[in-house]
């Protein structure tokens, strides 16, 4: 409907580009014949619109291998709410805890989470995983903390009040935000990243996509897909406060340089003014 206006009323047209919807359009409905469907709508989409942001690298890659030229497109990556998501003083006093932010629908990578703190539990007796969000999957993976005998030390939430989130992650020492290497997570400018660091939390990621450009000093990368390495990355900063708490800063730092949702306007109201101009 958009692109029916703008090609009727003679009006500009800006597509904000911050998924790869074919893909999970496919995951979503299991439809190829919907899948198709989509990927013909993101082919031919960014070539009518007169400008493009996108939320990602790879993005702008399937922009331009779409016929846009780079002059028109803007990076416009995901940004945190800085008011709701503050860092608290100092870490947990009470213990090591741990947290995985999302939804347990699509493309959920929490299972991971879990395999990887329970090859560390013995080693952090008093460590706890906190997984905040719902979907699906949450009864999935309740049986899967059950069958590791974790289940007193794995919190999952299921779905609670955006309002809690920050709290949650005010009472953590690290975030966690493991990824598979699909075509989705190379696209993804991922949510639970920003506001983790909006939060002055160190990270433990999988490398893929935009998570190494997020990160850049504020956590560990590690190859995606793989719990043994995602372990390590977590052991590391445990055995390591001294590196946590100058990650604590340097997190914080860059979320208000750069991955706020001030930012990211900023750069939409210059493609919208650019949209504007050719019109």
């Amino acid at each position: 409907p958009a692109v029916l206006a703008a090609l009727r009323l003679r009006k500009p047209l800006h597509y904000d580009w911050d998924d790869y919807e074919t893909g999970i359009s496919l995951e979503l409905t299991g439809s190829r014949w919907v899948s198709h469907t989509v990927a013909l709508w993101e082919r031919v989409v960014p070539r009518l619109a007169d400008t493009v942001t996108v939320a990602s690298e790879a993005l702008r890659e399937h922009a331009i291998n779409c016929g846009v030229p780079g002059d028109r497109i803007w990076d416009a990556p995901v940004g945190a709410d800085l008011e709701r998501f503050q860092p608290a003083p100092e870490e947990p006093a009470e213990g090591i805890r741990l947290v995985y932010v999302g939804q347990l629908e699509v493309a959920s990578f929490a299972e991971m989470a879990i395999q990887s703190f329970a090859q560390l539990a013995p080693e952090f007796p008093g460590a706890k995983l906190t997984i905040a969000g719902g979907g699906r999957y949450l009864e999935t993976l309740k049986e899967l903390t059950r069958s590791l005998q974790l289940s007193d030390r794995i919190e999952l939430t299921g779905y609670i009040p955006a309002e809690k989130v920050p709290e949650i992650l005010r009472q953590s020492t690290l975030a966690l935000a493991p990824f598979e290497d699909t075509p989705i997570t190379r696209c993804k400018s991922p949510l639970k990243i920003v506001e983790y660091l909006a939060c002055g939390l160190p990270v433990v990621a999988s490398s893929v996509g935009e998570t190494p450009r997020m990160l850049e000093g504020c956590g560990v990368c590690v190859a995606p897909g793989d719990i043994q390495a995602f372990a390590q990355g977590i052991r590391r900063l445990l055995k390591e406060p001294g590196e946590r708490k100058k990650m604590r800063l340097d997190a914080r730092q860059r979320a208000e340089k750069i991955y706020n949702w001030k930012s990211t306007v900023d750069h939409l109201e210059e493609a919208y003014r650019r949209a504007g101009e050719k019109s």
